[in-house]
């Protein structure tokens, strides 16, 4: 049996699943299975994954109702347990491509350093881009805190870019109907391990389209990674990783205060719910940063008139005096 396992969930990527596939099949690495899922894609995604399959014994379909991202990876994570005995997982999704080296790499990155997990840089792309030859790479061996803190910013909370052992996810799956799905689940890996490669080179392209779920109209599906984000902060208080919670409980206040904006400035009915719902949060977690980084009306007003709007009036009011019969003494 293959040694390594590809979960490709598909939908309505007709014009770049090909591209795609072509790049995993023509991989340095070629002890691989592809397993393909046909989220019930309503193009012609279907045929063109059964064709595939038709010609690379290598290739596996599994066609399905639609059930979203989540509910697509799951199925091919529990194909593999039941049908293949490979060692490695990693997820790519139908619209990205990789560089004919980037199984290699990471295995390599893995197998060579008795890692569970390997890693590397996605690079940000908006169409087919030259891709260049990789001789020498380097590879930074670190702990799942360590792994955490480089890709906390943007990175790290995606699947993809990523190989896994898969005794990894005996226990773990993705959470279905469910958006930002990656954030529900790959700091949960990252921590089932002591020892993460990190690769510095870029050979996982990350198309960047105009109708992902980052680049649509708010809407409040989307705070389904502020739920993602209280997951979090629950599991490093569990864990006592107290440097880690105090961290991810800024992170929230930050993401709360960013969909509160552009909840109000959306054209969605009954946002006034949302829009308080989104201030109470911001008025718990407030109380959290003002301690422990320091935040205070001085340097950071716009998240108190937020969270405080009336308060703030009359401060605002106050200061206004204040200032005038300053002006009066001069």
């Amino acid at each position: 049996m293959s040694q390594m396992s590809i979960i490709v969930p598909v939908y309505k990527v007709e014009q770049y699943i090909k591209r795609c596939v072509d790049s995993i099949l023509g991989q340095t690495f070629t002890d691989i299975e592809l397993i393909l899922i046909d989220d019930g894609s309503p193009d012609n995604c279907p045929t063109i994954c059964d064709e595939y399959a038709q010609t690379d014994p290598r290739v596996h379909v599994i066609h399905q109702k639609n059930g979203g991202l989540s509910a697509a990876r799951n199925a091919g994570i529990d194909w593999v347990f039941a049908n293949s005995d490979s060692k490695w997982i990693t997820f790519i999704d139908s619209d990205d491509w990789v560089h004919p080296r980037y199984l290699e790499i990471l295995y390599e990155a893995s197998t060579k350093n008795s890692c569970k997990i390997s890693m590397c840089i996605l690079t940000n792309v908006y169409e087919q881009i030259k891709i260049s030859e990789i001789n020498n790479f380097n590879v930074k061996i670190v702990d799942s805190i360590g792994a955490y803190n480089i890709y906390e910013g943007k990175f790290y909370a995606y699947s993809c870019g990523k190989l896994f052992q898969r005794d990894l996810f005996n226990d773990v799956r993705f959470p279905v109907r469910k958006l930002f799905e990656d954030w529900f689940t790959t700091y949960k890996l990252l921590f089932k391990t002591d020892n993460i490669a990190i690769v510095d080179s870029s050979i996982y392209y990350y198309l960047i389209r105009n109708d992902s779920i980052s680049n649509k109209s708010w809407s409040p599906d989307k705070m389904d990674v502020l739920q993602a984000l209280d997951k979090k902060i629950t599991f490093f208080k569990d864990n006592n990783i107290q440097h880690l919670y105090t961290l991810s409980k800024h992170w929230s206040f930050v993401m709360t205060y960013n969909h509160y904006y552009e909840c109000r400035n959306s054209n969605i009915k009954n946002k006034f719910f949302y829009i308080l719902f989104l201030r109470f949060r911001m008025k718990r977690l407030l109380l959290f940063c003002r301690k422990d980084f320091s935040i205070n009306i001085k340097n950071h007003p716009e998240y108190f008139e937020c969270a405080y709007p009336i308060f703030m009036f009359f401060y605002w009011y106050v200061c206004a005096l204040k200032k005038r019969f300053s002006n009066n003494k001069d």
